[in-house]
C-alpha cells in the first residue's frame, strides 16, 4: 500500500507517519510539504489512499484533493486539521475520514481501517481499461471510466449517463457489470449500475431501504436489499 501524507509542518509529517507504520510497517508513505509537490507525486505515482492538511502554506487541501482527483479519479483520502470548521466541506469532497490536530492513534486507526477497506472493496483485482467506447451520432466516444456516472436500463436501451450527455450503448448490464466489478462500480439494484466513486449523499428511503444520490445529477437511485449491507460497508454508515 502507497499512501502520500501531505502537510507544511514536518512534527506533523513525521507523528503521522509513525502512527501509520505503527498500523502496518509495510506500508510506503511518501511526503509533501506543499500543494505543487503532492500534485508531483499524483501525477507520477499511484496512491492507495492520501492525507490532505487542509491548511497549506501554498493552498487548501480541500482544492488539493479536487486536483488530485483528476489525475488519479479512483484515490480516497483523508483530511487533517487542527480545526473543525472545514468537515462539512470535506465530507463534501467524499473524504473517508476527518482527524483533528494533534493525532489520536485511535483516529488514524479509524481513518487507515477505511481506506483499507475501501481498497479491497473497490479493487479485489486489477481493472482490466480505464476506457469505454460509446457511439453517438455515428462518431465513435472513447470515455473514461471516471466520467460514467451511472448505466440503467430504460425502454429495452441501456443507457450510460456522464455529467453532459447520455449515450446509448449495445452491452447487456451483466456484460457492464461483469467489465467494471473491479473498477470501483456496483449494481446497486437490477437496473443501476453505479460508479462509487460519485457518489455524494446516502438518503434514507422508503421501508427502511437507502438511495443514493450522484454528483451533478438530481436522479435519486434507491438501492436494494440484497446490495445495501455491501454498501454500508463500503462507505461505512
Amino acid at each position: 500500500m502507497k499512501l502520500l501524507v501531505v502537510d507544511d509542518e514536518r512534527i506533523s509529517r513525521n507523528e503521522l507517519k509513525h502512527l501509520l507504520l505503527e498500523l502496518n510497517s509495510a506500508i510506503t508513505i511518501f511526503e509533501a510539504a506543499s500543494c505543487e509537490n503532492a500534485l508531483t507525486l499524483l501525477k507520477s505515482i499511484p496512491f492507495s489512499g492520501a492525507f490532505f492538511d487542509i491548511e497549506l502554506l501554498d493552498g487548501k487541501g480541500t482544492d488539493l484533493a479536487k486536483q488530485a482527483l483528476i489525475h488519479q479519479p479512483d484515490l480516497n483520502f483523508v483530511f487533517s486539521t487542527a480545526y473543525d470548521q472545514f468537515a462539512l466541506e470535506a465530507f463534501k469532497l467524499n473524504a473517508l475520514d476527518y482527524i483533528l490536530k494533534p493525532f489520536n492513534p485511535i483516529d488514524i486507526q479509524r481513518a487507515y481501517n477505511r481506506l483499507v477497506k475501501r481498497e479491497k472493496l473497490i479493487a479485489p483485482a486489477a481493472c482490466a481499461s480505464e476506457k469505454i467506447t460509446v457511439w453517438s451520432n455515428e462518431k465513435a466516444h472513447v470515455l473514461s471510466y471516471s466520467d460514467i456516472i451511472y448505466i440503467t436500463s430504460s425502454n429495452k436501451q441501456i443507457l450510460l449517463v456522464t455529467k453532459n450527455q447520455t449515450y446509448s450503448i449495445k452491452q447487456s448490464l451483466d456484460q457492464l457489470e461483469q467489465r467494471l466489478a473491479t473498477c470501483g462500480f456496483s449494481r446497486v439494484q437490477r437496473s443501476f449500475i453505479v460508479n462509487l466513486n460519485r457518489v455524494t449523499e446516502i438518503l434514507p428511503w422508503f421501508n427502511n431501504a437507502y438511495a443514493l444520490k450522484l454528483q451533478g445529477l438530481d436522479t435519486i437511485i434507491p438501492i436494494s436489499r440484497q446490495k445495501t449491507q455491501i454498501l454500508r460497508d463500503y462507505f461505512d454508515f
